[in-house]
């Protein structure tokens, strides 16, 4: 009898949304590894636990965005204050304003 089981995340690192650093950092603390998501998954007695990384498109406009990181959508916003995310919404434009 095989059963399977899917876990569909975002990386710890090297993610390419638009964020800046301190939000890059609280999501590195709050995002396992996919080796940990292993290592948890082999510990709760499941076996041939493998994982795989693959890309996919994520597409959005760049103001609803701003609006979804203001608006604290993803838990990692939650850290910071309402002047913190504007000004966040600012240093992001400026970076990623010509991508």
């Amino acid at each position: 009898d095989s059963r399977s089981l899917l876990i569909i995340t975002r990386p710890q690192v090297d993610i390419d949304y638009p964020l800046w650093d301190e939000a890059r950092s609280v999501w590195k603390e709050n995002q396992p590894s996919e080796e940990e998501f292993c290592s948890d998954l082999q510990e709760a007695g499941f076996v041939g636990v493998e994982h795989t990384i693959k890309a996919y498109p994520c597409r959005i406009a760049f103001d609803r965005w701003k609006s979804m990181v203001r608006g604290r959508f993803w838990s990692t916003f939650s850290n910071f204050s309402d002047d913190e995310l504007s000004v966040a919404c600012q240093k992001i434009e400026r970076h990623y304003k010509d991508r």
